[in-house]
């Protein structure tokens, strides 16, 4: 049996150089912060590549429909979804919608285009620009803002790494 206590103390995180890699979607769901309010929280691990296979890639965003409906509508799109409406009378219940569908794609492989950004206190992180379910039928989402949604930059995440594929994925944000 292996030390893993002393195996975790060599585990240094490390940001995902920019480019696309395969992972596969291991958790998908709604979470609250710290004030009650709803987050969808996904979290992707690296399928290939030597040197970041099995490092995990998380992609979240509070479920506030003026600053991130465009997200959860692109995400929409990449599952195959498009062509059909969410579920709510609201955004906020069309965003819950969303998130409800995810975990349905667990296990699957998705491709995700990385790029690599400075927050505002000049901290490298990454960020997911694009994101495309492989073997499946994502659509492509349209570039137009809906409901004056899309003029936000993406969600900063943190990330961990792989080597891209070199593959383009269908859209980017």
């Amino acid at each position: 049996m292996s030390d893993f206590w002393e195996e975790w103390a060599g585990v240094e995180k490390k940001l995902l150089p920019a480019g696309e890699y395969n992972t596969t979607l291991q958790s998908a769901g709604v979470d609250h912060d710290g004030q009650g309010r709803p987050r969808t929280k996904l979290c992707f691990t690296v399928c290939d590549g030597e040197n970041f296979q099995r490092q995990n890639i998380w992609l979240d965003w509070p479920h506030m429909p003026e600053k991130f409906g465009w997200l959860a509508r692109k995400v929409w799109f990449a599952i195959g979804r498009g062509e059909q409406r969410p579920e709510g009378n609201s955004p906020e219940e069309v965003m819950l919608s969303i998130s409800r569908a995810l975990p349905e794609f667990q296990g699957r492989t998705f491709r995700l285009n990385v790029a690599v950004h400075k927050d505002g206190n000049g901290e490298e992180r990454n960020r997911v620009k694009e994101l495309t379910l492989l073997g499946g039928a994502a659509q492509q989402a349209p570039q137009a803002p809906v409901h004056g949604y899309g003029s936000q930059q993406p969600p900063m995440i943190q990330a961990e790494a792989n080597k891209p594929t070199g593959e383009p994925a269908p859209w980017s944000y």
